[in-house]
């Protein structure tokens, strides 16, 4: 199969990939790996952290290179999944509405408030506000379902350019990980 994208936009691929890191990236970025690291260790011996430097002459051998593809688009799969996700969230907004009288619940409305509240359980370790009274245990599948034909058609099979943009990801990050220590 031949490469969707001409010689002169992985030249620009490259190019604009390098703008994209942004200072407040690389200020929290140690914070977080901090935290999540942490949070995990079970003693002070059992993790071993990898710090990926992110830089502009990384281009395309980043972490991110879909964000540099003047191929890609972040709406690829919304048609799709817009589909999908009216089907599950009717019955959850008709749910809603009876619940919050005249709020007119939207299956946006839905799909974002799980979203949220797998934030909240991840941060929090559980959801005071998500629990069973809100959303049953039958409403989640619907949501991941949703999300999976999103990126099914955002970065999954059914887009011509995941191999292009994946094939950099996959050997920077395989690169990275697999250096020897004594290398950094």
């Amino acid at each position: 199969m031949d490469s969707p994208l001409t010689d002169t936009e992985q030249e620009l691929l490259t190019r604009v990939c390098s703008r994209l890191v942004s200072g407040r990236h690389l200020r929290s970025a140690p914070l977080i790996r901090q935290s999540l690291a942490r949070g995990l260790e079970t003693d002070d011996n059992g993790i071993n952290v990898v710090s990926i430097y992110e830089s502009r002459e990384a281009g395309v051998n980043s972490l991110m290179p879909y964000k540099c593809c003047p191929a890609y688009s972040s709406s690829f799969g919304s048609d799709q999944s817009a589909v999908y996700k009216g089907i599950f969230a009717k019955p959850i907004t008709e749910r809603l509405d009876a619940i919050a009288a005249g709020f007119n619940f939207t299956a946006n409305d839905v799909y974002g408030i799980m979203e949220l509240c797998g934030y909240e359980s991840v941060i929090r370790g559980n959801s005071l506000f998500c629990d069973l009274d809100l959303f049953s245990p039958d409403d989640r599948p619907g949501w991941e379902y949703t999300a999976d034909i999103m990126y099914h058609y955002n970065v999954g099979y059914d887009n011509r350019i995941s191999s292009v943009v994946g094939l950099p990801w996959f050997n920077a990050s395989a690169n990275l990980l697999l250096e020897d220590a004594t290398d950094e």
